[in-house]
């Protein structure tokens, strides 16, 4: 550990910051982490944009995404201040400090919807196949941990949540989040808290007239009928449980696995083609910044030092097309 705190001291060196070089340019790029909607990592982006020797500045999002934030929120509306965040943060600084190129260099969201619903298919296939299904579930599985866990000194890991900056902004972050998704769906995210709530006072309602019910039958009945019985309604929500279990475990390891393809590794990928793309560009004197979700670092960083890793990454994306 004390290792560790000397290390994040050191001179150069920057919280929540990777710098490699970029194999086939060997121009120094800055993969900067950031939580979305941090006022940390909004802080930090500003700062680094603006006091950086910059040929490029490639943000995660897409063109379509960016759009529809600027017009959503655009620069000195209240919206912006409310929900304020590091994506247009980095364009803003860019533009400012005149940044040759601002790069939008996420894929858009039909790409990832098309990606999503083929891997989710390709998932619920690889389940009904032990012998060679769960083998390719599991290197997935297995391929995407060593880069969100991280190795100390080399890539940014869970230690790194821990900043004291950072977790000071969570709740900003958490709260910020949830109203983005409230403001742009309105009426599904009003019905999904109608239907929570509705569920948490079903058992409530269930328990007060179970009793009513008992005692207005007659003496000499033999008690509730079978449905009302309270032993009957234990094992029915015990066996409905289990069941609702299973089919929730069953579904998250579909989603799970879906999102670590699709939404990481997949997006490491072309993320890390757009900062290749810039490096090729840029003097030898400058330097490409991408801001980056933290969970995207350690992917995006071995794939610009390692272009063998790209090139299976790619060729095993191109097998579930």
């Amino acid at each position: 550990w004390p290792r560790r705190r000397a290390a994040a001291a050191a001179p150069g060196e920057q919280k929540h910051v990777l710098r490699v070089r970029e194999k086939e340019s060997g121009t120094n790029v800055l993969l900067v982490g950031t939580m979305h909607y941090n006022p940390s990592s909004v802080k930090k982006v500003d700062k680094i944009v603006r006091s950086s020797n910059l040929s490029s500045v490639v943000v995660e999002l897409c063109p379509g995404r960016m759009a529809a934030l600027e017009r959503f929120q655009p620069r000195g509306s209240t919206l912006r201040w409310l929900l304020d965040n590091e994506m247009q943060a980095a364009k803003d600084a860019a533009v400012d400090t005149k940044v040759p190129s601002v790069i939008l260099g996420d894929s858009s969201d039909d790409e990832v919807k098309n990606r999503m619903s083929l891997v989710v298919n390709q998932t619920v296939k690889d389940l009904l196949s032990p012998t060679h299904g769960w083998k390719s579930i599991a290197r997935d599985l297995f391929t995407v941990t060593p880069q969100l866990i991280g190795k100390r000194g080399k890539k940014l890991g869970i230690s790194d949540l821990f900043d004291v900056d950072l977790l000071l902004g969570t709740p900003v972050s958490f709260a910020r989040n949830l109203l983005t998704i409230f403001m742009r769906l309105p009426i599904p995210t009003t019905v999904l808290l109608m239907v929570i709530v509705a569920l948490q006072h079903a058992n409530d309602v269930a328990a007060s007239v179970l009793p009513g019910v008992q005692q207005a039958l007659p003496e000499g009945t033999g008690g509730p009928p079978l449905l009302l019985s309270s032993d009957f309604l234990g094992t029915l929500s015990t066996d409905l449980l289990i069941a609702a279990f299973a089919a929730y475990m069953l579904t998250a390891l579909v989603l799970v696995r879906a999102s670590v393809v699709v939404l990481l590794l997949e997006r490491d990928a072309i993320l890390a083609n757009s900062i290749r793309e810039c490096c090729k560009r840029a003097d030898s004197s400058q330097t490409v910044v991408a801001i980056l979700g933290m969970a995207h670092c350690n992917g995006v960083a071995k794939l610009l030092k390692d272009g063998e890793t790209h090139k299976k990454l790619a060729k095993r994306i191109l097998e579930t097309e």
